[in-house]
């Protein structure tokens, strides 16, 4: 599978402000979603409940865990050096 466009995305209002009933889910109809997590407990009730929203509208949906510490999250993943 090849990506030539890509987007970010988040919702507003941080990890426990994602409701079904705002229907955020749609949005994702026919994209490959990559869903990346904050690592913490609210962050991975955040993965649960907005996976399981937008689960039946992606073409395809993967959730990347990233090696970083407890209460961590992407932008304490290191970058590379240039």
């Amino acid at each position: 599978m090849t990506l030539d466009r890509v987007a970010v995305t988040t919702n507003p209002g941080g990890a426990t402000a994602w409701k079904r009933e705002y229907g955020y889910g749609r949005y994702f109809t026919g994209k490959v979603v990559i869903k990346l997590g904050d690592n913490d407990g609210p962050g991975k009730l955040h993965d649960r409940d907005s996976c399981a929203d937008i689960a039946t509208h992606p073409l395809k949906t993967f959730t990347l865990e990233l090696p970083v510490s407890e209460g961590e999250d992407v932008s304490d993943f290191p970058r590379p050096v240039r």
